[in-house]
Formats: C-alpha cells, structure tokens, sequence
C-alpha cells in the first residue's frame, strides 16, 4: 500500500482499475501495458490477487517472452521442481559421467603400475638417498684431520675423512690424493710386516710425503 501523499503505481503507468481484469489481460497485445499491470499486483496497492498476477505473467511469457519482468522476483531455482523425467534424464548422465571418470582413473592407475616408478633425472639423486652438501670450510677441516691422523700413522681415521669429502665431492682432488696417500702408506705397511723392501722403505716415505 502507498503511503498518503506518495504517487499509486495506477497513476503513474496510467493504467485504470477496470483494466486490472482477465478479459483485458485476455485481449491485450501490448506487452508494455502487461508489464506495468504485473507491477502493479505485485505491489499489492491494489489488494493481493495471486491468480491474477500469474495469469497475467503467463499472458506476458506469450506477448512479449523476453521481457525483463518476468525474470523479476523469481524464486531460486530448485532441482525438485523439475518434471520427473528430466530430472531422472539428469541423473542418468551424473551417473554415467561419473562412471567415465572413475573408468578413466583406473585406466592411468593400471599405466602407472604397469610403467613402473619414474627413474630419477640424470645426474640427480632419489630422495633420501644424497649425502649432505659439506661447506668449505667443513671439506678443509676434514682434510686438515685426515693430514693428521695420516703423519700419526692412523690411516683408519684419515680414511674415514677423505670418504666422508668424497661423498658430498666425488671428484675432489685434495681427497683423491689423500686416498692415494692412504694406499700407499697401507701398501708400506704391508711390506714392512712382510720383512721385505727395507732397502726401498726411505725411498717410498719420501714419495709419500
């Protein structure tokens, strides 16, 4: 209802109570006309006539189906509201899409375990299994103790060093030549508990060193 003072919907669209009836809706072919009847009933100023206002909807959908008021306080569509057939036609297609889907997951399962694991990228280690980078400065401390330990003659220790370096670096030269060393001095050892080669013994401790 329209407050005192406030302009009626029915003066504004210049549209009179008698043609608020079914027999006007019924014969009128200006879809304008129905839009402002529409507006009018759904204000409720004139009363409240469901009926009405829904044959005159139905009217608009055959004058003028695109009209912007029909899409006007329309409930939020729900999916019971669909006829039974289209709604069973829908879900049949959910179901047979889901089936494609999970029929599709198994097939790349199956790919999978029938490839194998993916080999690890050249040059790169798997997961878990690389030994930790060593710094520099951890790589020259590694070296200083294994110089030592190798002029104490405990070639153990100073083996156990050189590995470690030889780990992070394969190729690191200070670690190679200590390896070197340590053969040698093994190789010195052997002799000596042999009795054998004491006249080279002086000459092989010099190389050495």
């Amino acid at each position: 209802m329209s407050s005192e003072g406030e302009e009626k919907l029915l003066d504004a669209y210049g549209i009179t109570v008698e043609q608020l009836d079914y027999g006007f809706l019924k014969e009128c072919e200006d879809g304008k006309t129905i839009e402002r009847i529409i507006r009018i009933l759904r204000s409720g100023e004139e009363g409240l006539y469901p009926d009405l206002l829904k044959f005159a909807e139905d009217r608009l959908a055959e004058v003028n189906p695109e009209s912007r008021v029909l899409l006007e306080d329309k409930p939020a569509f729900r999916l019971q509201d669909l006829p039974l057939d289209l709604l069973q036609s829908l879900e049949a297609d959910m179901e047979a899409w889901s089936a494609k889907v999970k029929a599709e997951e198994d097939d790349l399962t199956s790919l999978e375990v029938i490839r194998g694991p993916v080999p690890p990228v050249r040059g790169s280690a798997r997961a878990g299994s690389a030994p930790p980078r060593l710094s520099s400065e951890e790589i020259q401390r590694l070296l200083q103790e294994a110089q030592d330990y190798l002029q104490d003659d405990d070639i153990f220790q100073a083996s156990v060093r050189y590995q470690k370096v030889l780990e992070g670096d394969p190729g690191h030269p200070g670690a190679l030549k200590g390896m070197a060393k340590v053969h040698d001095h093994q190789g010195l050892k052997r002799r000596l508990s042999d009795g054998g080669g004491c006249g080279r013994s002086s000459g092989v401790v010099q190389e050495v060193e």
